[in-house]
Formats: structure tokens, C-alpha cells, sequence
């Protein structure tokens, strides 16, 4: 069956670290994005939050 999380999606090993550095190279230097929070892309503290709710 379907389960309510992911465990481990072998995928987000593979993008997730060059993913938040070209992200991140692109807010704060083309759009010159400025902040002292931390840039969180599919971590945990992300997704336990989610609302998938309209």
C-alpha cells in the first residue's frame, strides 16, 4: 500500500546537494536575494509541515 511518508528516495541523494547550490548561486547573485535563513529544499523540516490541503 501507499504510505503516509517517504522513507528514502535514492533520487534526492542525487540532485539534492547540486540542486540548493545552483539555487542558491541563483537568488543571491542574479536576483541579489539576501538572508541569514537557511535555504531548506525537501528536508524534513519541510515536508513534516507540508500541507497538502487546498
Amino acid at each position: 500500500g501507499v504510505t503516509e511518508t517517504i522513507e528514502y528516495d535514492p533520487l534526492f541523494a542525487q540532485v539534492n546537494g547540486p540542486y540548493t547550490a545552483a539555487f542558491n548561486d541563483y537568488i543571491r547573485s542574479e536576483l541579489k536575494f539576501e538572508t541569514d535563513s537557511p535555504y531548506e529544499i525537501l528536508s524534513e523540516k519541510v515536508w513534516m509541515n507540508w500541507s497538502y490541503s487546498y
